[in-house]
């Protein structure tokens, strides 16, 4: 999770908070406690919505996929992340 804080880069979504509950928090859910709770900023769409959705895409959006995802897994690796 600490790492996560740290990643800051412009096509990994970004950790906005963390949320611990207790159980005196969901009291009226037996099935919930001592729960994490990571809230990530909002994301319109991510790639399983395109595969989900069969979009047909030419090859330059390919490409601008795959070049967007590249440079997310280097920068990662650079931190000394691994996934």
């Amino acid at each position: 999770i600490k790492h996560l804080q740290q990643l800051q880069h412009k096509n990994i979504i970004k950790l906005k908070e963390i949320v611990i509950s207790d159980q005196q928090s969901w009291k009226n859910v037996k099935k919930i406690e001592n729960c994490l709770f990571l809230v990530f900023e909002y994301c319109a769409h991510d790639l399983n919505d395109l595969f989900v959705l069969e979009c047909s895409l030419n090859h330059e959006q390919v490409k601008s996929i795959m070049k967007q995802i590249l440079e997310a897994v280097e920068f990662i690796h650079e931190k000394g992340c691994i996934h």
